[in-house]
């Protein structure tokens, strides 16, 4: 386990550093070109490599009682994998949503309901308030997808979006959470002391209400050119 932890959390900040280098990419080339493909591509192999060995790393600070750091890498665990593979495997359900895919989509979104509602009565029990106040946070990211699973049990799976509405939802958001990841541990460690108090939350925060905005700027721009050309 000594050994384990630090070849997997070296597995995952390298795969970290090459999906923020390729995210990007995707976004500013020509939309479906040939650069925009091959780079997804690694950015999504490097994203699959981030929420494994995170998943391995919950499990190994569970073992060790480190509850906080397992709750954390366990809830972005989940809250990662959906949007990344629904963001890919929409690709195959252009034309009409395969029953696999609601499934297993209606599986994620339950997932990261409970690990939401968990997330929030663990908040409760902390004695660190700035801690609690993330749990509450991102716990109630995993609660919204509340809506969505009732949506689908009630018979509207797609919910009305268009398959590039999914795609360019799933891709952003896995990369809120790759950039929340860096901000909160990586340039955190770069530069001190900067974010104190209550402000030690902005690099948790930041990167969702940003990212929520672009995609859906993104989704706007994207999504209605494609509708208008496929009337």
């Amino acid at each position: 386990m000594a050994i384990l932890d630090p070849v997997l959390l070296l597995a995952h900040v390298l795969a970290g550093t090459l999906a923020l280098l390729t995210f990007w990419l995707p976004v500013l080339v020509r939309k479906g070109g040939r650069v925009h493909r091959q780079t997804g591509r690694i950015y999504v192999k490097a994203m699959w490599v981030v929420v494994w060995t995170s998943l391995l790393l919950c499990i190994i600070n569970l073992v060790q009682v480190e509850l906080v750091n397992a709750a954390f890498l366990g809830f972005l665990t989940l809250l990662t994998g959906k949007p990344l593979w629904m963001g890919v495997a929409i690709l195959s359900n252009k034309r009409s949503v395969k029953p696999g895919y609601q499934r297993t989509l209606l599986a994620l979104n339950v997932a990261n309901v409970v690990a939401g509602f968990g997330l929030i009565a663990f908040g409760l029990s902390l004695p660190s308030l700035g801690t609690a106040i993330l749990m509450y946070v991102f716990g109630f990211l995993g609660v919204i997808n509340l809506g969505e699973v009732v949506a689908q049990l009630r018979g509207a799976p797609y919910a009305g979006r268009h398959w590039l509405h999914r795609h360019i939802e799933g891709m952003g958001t896995s990369g809120i959470a790759a950039h929340t990841a860096f901000l909160a541990f990586g340039a955190t460690r770069l530069i001190g002391d900067v974010f104190q108090s209550y402000w030690s939350m902005l690099p948790w925060l930041a990167p969702t209400v940003i990212g929520t905005v672009l995609i859906r700027l993104a989704v706007r721009k994207y999504v209605k050119a494609t509708s208008a050309t496929t009337v």
